[in-house]
């Protein structure tokens, strides 16, 4: 197994997933911040880096 270390912006979305950015506004936008609203976010750390990008859970909560 050869593991390496890639900075994060020399990672690119592959073309046949079709995940979209998600803004206010836009159905599962709020569909989704209904949820943690009323289930709550648990964020996970493995060795100290986030399982969960931070910086959307802010902008759910409205911080």
């Amino acid at each position: 197994m050869e593991i390496r270390t890639v900075e994060v912006s020399r990672l690119q979305a592959a073309a046949y997933n079709p995940r979209i950015v998600l803004e206010p506004g836009m159905p599962g936008y709020e569909r989704l911040k209904r949820s943690i609203d009323e289930f709550g976010l648990k964020v996970r750390y493995y060795g100290g880096i986030s399982a969960v990008d931070t910086s959307f859970v802010t902008k759910v909560d409205g911080a």
